[in-house]
């Protein structure tokens, strides 16, 4: 298997005194040899059987593995002794973080400990003015689609409990104050109900939402494929 070695973090590194080119995972635990790699070892070392399995990243089933051997394993500036596992097939060759550190392929820049990990207080403290008032995407106009084949629906008024009404006014003003929503004058085609309902565990106040499913019907979906989560880690190699 040929990689990308501006897409993956591929390393020249001798085994047996044969050059090969393998990847540093820093995923792996252990090191891995694919049988296309193994068989440009010459001599090839012996290798002895192991019941040890080999699982590749969120997989259930084990990879073939043909045996283990350990040899010396050099980069340009450091060698070690390490065991590399032989699987069968050509899916690729691996060294594992350990060798990889060892072998100064791969360096820790800041090792992230409960020390560095900041509080919620630290956080709020230092971006105070990412905390303050309503968040809010500013100076951008989002554009919708609409099917113009779409009769437009006027529906009826929902009617508002009397004991709700007053905390729906307030919350409307502040709503329109804060650029949430703005004040409509004139005919409209589309109407949409509001729903009010009380907020729990915030006593006098309401949420309010709109019913937006009929208008739904007007709005033209555009579709994007969503990335699978292996496809996701092999961009960030």
């Amino acid at each position: 298997m040929t990689l990308d070695r501006s897409k993956h973090p591929l390393f020249d590194v001798t085994i047996e005194g044969i050059l090969l080119t393998i990847m540093a995972d820093s995923g792996s635990s252990i090191n891995i040899l694919d049988e296309q790699d193994y068989n440009k070892l010459s001599p090839r070392p012996s290798l002895e059987q192991t019941r040890s399995k080999v699982y590749p990243y969120q997989t259930e089933a084990p990879l073939p593995v043909l045996g283990q051997f350990t040899s010396i394993v050099a980069s340009e500036t450091v060698n070690r002794t390490e065991t590399f596992y032989v699987v069968k097939g050509t899916s690729g060759s691996l060294l594992s973080w350990r060798t990889s550190t060892d072998l100064q392929l791969l360096k820790v820049v800041k090792p992230i400990t409960h020390q560095n990990i900041p509080t919620v207080e630290q956080l709020t403290t230092q971006y105070q003015d990412l905390f303050q008032g309503l968040g809010k995407l500013k100076d951008y106009q989002v554009q919708l689609h609409i099917d113009e084949g779409v009769p437009p629906v006027a529906q009826p008024h929902r009617r508002v409990p009397f004991h709700v009404r007053k905390q729906l006014e307030e919350q409307l003003s502040q709503d329109e104050k804060l650029g949430v929503i703005e004040r409509v004058e004139g005919p409209t085609p589309w109407v949409s109900p509001i729903v009010v309902a009380p907020k729990p565990n915030s006593p006098g106040k309401v949420r309010v939402c709109v019913d937006m499913r009929r208008a739904n019907t007007a709005v033209q979906r555009e579709r994007h494929i969503t990335p699978t989560i292996k496809e996701i880690i092999g961009d960030l190699n």
